[in-house]
């Protein structure tokens, strides 16, 4: 379903698997071999499974120096490895590269290691300079995300402008499928202040 003329919801209708998620326009700046491309601030996150086919989700923020490598320091990650929570750890670094083999795709490779994720290899393609689609490509997880330009910060609950935001989440629960969507009012304060919320956990509703 196209969204815009550069951005589309895709949705995978065989009787094979099931799947679903977007399809961008790349910007034909991202599409060089320099690392400078992938450089700053990025917000990142994704859903998966762990080696026994449990399910992962994983978000966090990595800052990229432009030339190859996402130092220690100013980086931060959460797990949640089928209900195992692992908070806010800052042990993540790693490096990045745009892959030689395919000069002029935007396709990279991205390895990072952490007390909470372990050794990971990701395969990214850069949309722009801003967003990067991953995907997982060693033997510890399925995962695929995405990454995007953050705000160097500070933050604060300011930063959450006041008005109204609506969400959408999917997964897993302790009793099957899980999804969910609503809206919420902020203050600008850190406050939520009115909302609504729809879930489907295993085929009971909520209202």
């Amino acid at each position: 379903v196209l969204a815009t003329n550069q951005h589309a919801l895709i949705l995978r209708s065989d009787t094979s698997n099931t799947g679903s998620g977007t399809m961008d326009q790349q910007n034909v700046n991202a599409l060089t071999s320099s690392k400078s491309v992938v450089s700053g601030a990025y917000a990142f996150g994704g859903l998966g499974a762990d080696t026994t086919f449990k399910p992962v989700s994983l978000v966090g923020r990595f800052v990229a120096d432009g030339a190859g490598n996402v130092p220690a320091g100013a980086n931060i990650v959460d797990l949640n490895d089928n209900g195992t929570v692992t908070k806010a750890d800052t042990t993540l670094s790693g490096t990045y590269t745009f892959d030689p083999t395919f000069p002029g795709t935007g396709r990279g490779i991205l390895t990072v290691n952490s007390t909470a994720t372990q050794p990971r290899t990701f395969a990214f393609y850069a949309v722009s300079t801003g967003q990067l689609h991953l995907i997982e490509t060693d033997h510890n997880g399925y995962f695929a995300g995405d990454a995007y330009s953050a705000a160097a910060g500070p933050f604060s609950a300011s930063n959450l402008a006041s008005g109204p935001y609506v969400f959408s989440v999917g997964g897993n629960s302790t009793s099957g499928a899980y999804a969910a969507t609503g809206l919420f009012t902020s203050d600008g304060a850190g406050n939520m202040t009115s909302g609504a919320f729809d879930a489907n956990n295993a085929g009971t509703l909520q209202s």
